[in-house]
């Protein structure tokens, strides 16, 4: 029988080792997580009920495919909404500073995902750019997700991009949460 699913908070040196030993468990610590796969199709999710990710397909028919070039405007706007929305909430100087150093680094990551070895997915509902998520390959076993912006008014949309990187990075024994 599988072990309950948790969290563990540890401390960064310890994360990679207990990802390797406690297969059914998120390692997080303050500056990164590894996440293990139980197998390709059974992926960790401890913030959306299922039945919140049927009610999300279900109302937005939510489309994931690769990121292309007629993609980056439409990110770059996303991400504008998205950094305007949580600077009205967390309202913090030096997190308004981040989010605008954040869109420079967006924006370079997305004009030049080749020459910096990304890969990305999008996720269009009616037509339109409302995720992108960003990320490369660590090494043979880990792929890192480093970038994942959301249009933040659709409840879920945010783990519902997340798990379908995931499934995109079957070919990974680990993923890494940036």
């Amino acid at each position: 029988s599988k072990l309950k699913q948790g969290v563990v908070a540890i401390p960064f040196e310890q994360a990679e080792y207990l990802a390797m030993t406690t297969p059914h468990y998120i390692i997080a610590s303050s500056r990164m997580a590894i996440e293990r796969r139980l197998d390709n199709e059974e992926l960790l999710n401890f913030s959306v009920p299922l039945k919140e990710m049927d009610n999300l397909i279900k109302k937005y028919k939510p489309m994931c495919r690769d990121i292309e070039n007629k993609d980056i405007f439409p990110a770059l706007e996303l991400y504008k909404e998205w950094a305007h929305k949580k600077i009205e909430k967390i309202n913090d100087g030096y997190f308004i500073f981040l989010a605008e150093d954040s869109f420079f680094a967006q924006k370079k990551a997305l004009f030049n995902l080749v020459e910096l070895g990304l890969k990305g997915i999008a996720i269009e509902i009616d037509g339109k750019i409302k995720g992108y998520s960003l990320g490369y390959h660590l090494n043979k076993e880990t792929f890192v997700v480093l970038f994942e912006i959301v249009d933040l008014s659709i409840k879920g949309l945010g783990q519902f991009i997340y798990r379908e990187f995931c499934k995109k990075s079957s070919n990974y024994k680990y993923i890494n949460a940036m």
